[in-house]
């Protein structure tokens, strides 16, 4: 939801389906901050108004979480004897083919709890942390720690991202959920996603979802770009390790930036632009207390859209600036269109999220949104569908229960239709001309002869030709990903009546792209 993950469904959660903000048990728990900044970003949740923080975490759902952040997109061959078909197989074995995770006498222990010698050598070999042969501090259990591990046991050690406890580690011991999030926050510091920021008050930083450009910051500790950014950075100091651990399509951009050292994933091209001139702005530093106050993105560990300290404003939306084609589809259960493909006016400067607001309401439905139409907006539900019936179509089944999906039954439900709807990976998406933008609705905007569609996914996105959003991978999406903008655009210009015979074909969440060519012919 790999999101926005951008998300986008912001999409990519790991425990089924509460946020932070209703979990029950984590209230006085000595890891709560870290499990709603966590939650709140969409890298973890939990179930039924709980996150069970003392609870063990094993070797497949500790992958997924990993998954999540780095969005590796290459996949290892199966070749281990006890990894089926579930929802952390696609991301065990991406972290195999990246030798994040390996196996053991063709076993990878999926179901295994996973111990906390184990849990740090993989976020080791995930954030490039380089090994230590020596530890600065005296531990009472480091006999307790397998050979293999002793190296990557000493770096969390000496960077300070591992404690323990009256100098015991227990290595050999189960890290539970709290531990595995408060680990992670340790090693990441300050997390943001899509976006611009200015004058960025964080030790340390992590970009974790799409693209950023990061101006006028210091930056003590170390900074990490992953899971496919391309981040420019801007008259900043980093002096700590610039850790470029991105895809091969992603760059890192520095301009008028200097770095005490650099770790680039070795097989991954990751383009690094120096510009060697002098800024033309100084440098900031800190901020006031005064200025922290006022600053309204300074807890804000997911801010997407525009950064008002950097006095950026959104285009200025004028009328007659053309149309563009919009619908909503729920294909994938069985709803068929919930607003078919009409041409609706556009503004200059005209978001998807202002779309969306248009068009529901004046269709007479309503919706549930996260931030605003100006930044930040996340469609989490649309509301008044009480006509609507929805019919899990027997070909999405099949695929949920392949892939280890759990699904309600309960499909219509209050006239609501929305995030972890029907199973785990439910929510909205959106395309702009058969593209899965890699930005949340406020932020994309619009032009003449756009096609927006609006798209339920059971299955963050790999039931609609959108898992991993703008990369869409062929072993990860459950059926050929159909181009249905040509239908689009059609039923938009002669109306659904034109194609009411083949409307079933046009609506069945499983159709081929030959099929929609054939009842365009």
């Amino acid at each position: 939801m790999k999101r926005l993950v951008s998300i986008i469904l912001a999409l990519m959660i790991l425990f089924t389906t509460a946020y932070a903000a209703d979990f029950a048990d984590i209230n006085g728990h000595w890891a709560q901050e870290e499990i709603k900044i966590w939650s709140e970003c969409k890298i973890i949740n939990g179930d039924n108004e709980s996150f069970r923080p003392d609870n063990n975490i094993t070797r497949g759902e500790f992958a997924v979480i990993l998954d999540r952040i780095m969005e590796y997109s290459a996949i290892a061959e199966n070749t281990f004897d006890d990894l089926d078909q579930n929802f952390y197989t696609l991301p065990l074995l991406r972290l195999s083919r990246e030798k994040v995770i390996t196996g053991y006498e063709c076993r990878i222990r999926p179901l295994d709890p996973i111990s906390r010698q184990e849990a740090v050598v993989m976020l080791c070999r995930a954030f490039l942390i380089k090994g230590d042969e020596q530890c600065n501090i005296s531990l009472n259990d480091i006999t307790d720690v397998e050979s293999w591990a002793i190296p990557y046991i000493n770096a969390m050690v000496n960077c300070g991202y591992i404690k323990g406890n009256d100098g015991n580690i227990n290595p050999t011991s189960n890290i539970t959920r709290a531990e595995t999030v408060k680990l992670l926050h340790n090693i990441t510091g300050g997390i943001i996603t899509s976006g611009e920021y200015d004058r960025l008050n964080k030790d340390t930083l992590t970009i974790i979802n799409g693209d950023a450009v990061i101006s006028n910051s210091i930056f003590s500790g170390n900074v990490i770009t992953t899971n496919g950014a391309n981040v420019e950075f801007k008259n900043c100091e980093i002096n700590g390790t610039l850790i470029a651990n991105s895809p091969a399509v992603s760059s890192v951009n520095l301009v008028n930036t200097t770095f005490e050292s650099l770790i680039a994933k070795s097989d991954h091209t990751v383009t690094i632009t120096k510009v060697d001139t002098k800024p033309e702005k100084e440098v900031v530093t800190s901020q006031t207390e005064k200025e922290k106050k006022e600053d309204t993105n300074e807890d804000e560990y997911c801010e997407t859209g525009y950064d008002s300290s950097n006095g950026e404003e959104p285009p200025e939306m004028d009328d007659n600036a053309g149309e563009v084609i919009f619908c909503i589809e729920a294909f994938t259960v069985g709803g068929g269109y919930i607003v078919e493909p009409i041409k609706v006016q556009l503004e200059e400067g005209m978001s998807v999220s202002y779309i969306v607001d248009k068009v529901v309401t004046e269709m007479g439905l309503g919706y549930e949104s996260a931030g605003s139409l100006d930044s930040g907006f996340y469609l989490s539900a649309i509301t008044g569908m009480n006509n609507f019936v929805f019919t899990l179509p027997q070909a999405i089944r099949e695929k949920l229960d392949l892939n280890g999906y759990d699904i309600n039954e309960a499909l219509q439900m209050d006239g609501a239709l929305g995030e972890f709807d029907i199973t785990q990976g439910g929510g909205w998406m959106y395309s702009v001309d058969n593209a899965f933008p890699s930005m949340g609705m406020s932020d994309r905007y619009l032009e003449d002869g756009d096609i927006v569609r609006i798209i339920f996914t059971t299955a963050y996105g790999s039931d609609i030709g959108g898992n991993n959003y703008i990369e869409y991978d062929t072993e990860s999406d459950f059926f050929e990903r159909a181009n249905r903008d040509n239908i689009t655009r059609a039923i938009a210009e002669k109306g659904i009546e034109a194609y009411g015979d083949y409307i079933d074909i046009i609506t069945r969440a499983d159709v081929t792209n030959q099929e929609l060519e054939s009842i365009l012919q």
